[in-house]
């Protein structure tokens, strides 16, 4: 049994457990694949995540029947994931891989950051392996999990502060009293929606636009420089997200209207973690090789370990920038000493 039949044998299971916990299972399975991981290294992997995480069944089909003309008024129901990944094979078979995914998955842009990004990962997973059974998956998991930030989504100007610099601002001006923050609580995207809102930005204009050119490289090397700065688990979803994104964005005709909800999304998780001052790491710092990583990193028993590593070295070989590599051996040294960050 290859990844790809091994992965489409857990089809039967839920998305998420423990409420609202993404299934890591597919997407951590598919990654040690790729950073070499032997038969027996990835069955050693299922046996370890079935013990530490109890996943049950996906739901069964509903009464409902999705179709072109009512499938966005379920969006976000966290009821019907069976349905929608059943209705989104029968499309995909229909239409063919390119044509389905330009035409669903540009409607779920606007909840990019749904279910921690998870959904976005899953697709793009499935993307990149090939898989119509975890591309159907990936996007069923964005629609039913759907979830739209309140805004505001940034406006394009020519005179927009660089992401870096708008950063600093907010950091700067949380630290200054002038962003307020509700209360935040539960996991990640629900503390991302809970800030979402126009009140936390509106002593922060400044961030409120982007410049024409920017690029995900601008979000993906900035995420990297938080990671590495914090230490901290939602700034790993804020890494692997953009090499998500990265993967879908060829299908996507208006890459500005994409970028503006990555955003948009990214600003809410960067102020989920209280705005840290961001230590700026030089991409010389390391003489790390890819294959170093995948090495230590797929015999790693921790789905997030694995799945950050995999990103990072697609990130590295994309930008060319060696720092994704500390990075994620950065990631294997913590997991090794009990010291991951949360």
């Amino acid at each position: 049994m290859n990844v790809i039949e091994k992965i489409n044998s857990f089809q039967n299971l839920s998305p998420e457990y423990d409420g609202m916990l993404s299934n890591h299972l597919p997407m951590a399975l598919y990654a040690l694949d790729q950073l070499g991981a032997s038969h027996d290294e990835i069955e050693a992997f299922v046996s370890s995540y079935f013990k530490m995480h109890d996943i049950p069944l996906c739901s069964p089909t509903s009464v409902i029947d999705l179709q072109d003309e009512n499938w966005h008024s379920f969006l976000g129901t966290r009821r019907y994931y069976t349905d929608f990944r059943l209705f989104y094979l029968s499309r995909l078979k229909r239409l063919g891989r390119d044509q389905f995914i330009s035409r669903y998955f540009i409607p779920l842009i606007k909840g990019y950051a749904s279910a921690a990004y998870h959904g976005l990962l899953r697709l793009s997973y499935g993307v990149l392996s090939g898989n119509d059974e975890e591309i159907a998956a990936g996007m069923a998991y964005m629609a039913d999990s759907f979830l739209e930030m309140k805004g505001p989504l940034p406006k394009i100007a020519e005179d927009a502060l660089s992401l870096h610099s708008q950063l600093n601002l907010v950091s700067k001006k949380f630290e200054d009293g002038q962003i307020m923050l509700p209360e935040l609580n539960g996991i990640i995207f629900e503390r991302m929606d809970q800030i979402s809102s126009p009140n936390v930005f509106c002593n922060a204009k400044e961030v409120l636009s982007i410049q024409p050119y920017i690029s995900l490289r601008d979000f993906s090397e900035a995420a990297l420089n938080i990671y590495l700065t914090t230490d901290n688990f939602t700034a790993l979803h804020m890494l692997t997200s953009c090499h998500a994104a990265r993967i879908m964005m060829p299908y996507v005709a208006d890459k500005t209207e994409m970028l503006r909800y990555v955003h948009q999304a990214f600003m809410a998780a960067y102020l989920s973690i209280g705005a840290p001052r961001i230590t700026e790491f030089s991409a010389n710092a390391t003489n790390i090789d890819a294959e170093t990583v995948k090495k230590l990193s797929r015999n790693s028993h921790d789905d997030h370990c694995v799945k950050l590593a995999y990103s990072c070295v697609q990130e590295s070989a994309a930008y060319d920038n060696p720092l994704y590599l500390y990075a994620a051996i950065e990631k294997n040294r913590r997991n090794e000493a009990g010291l991951c960050g949360g």
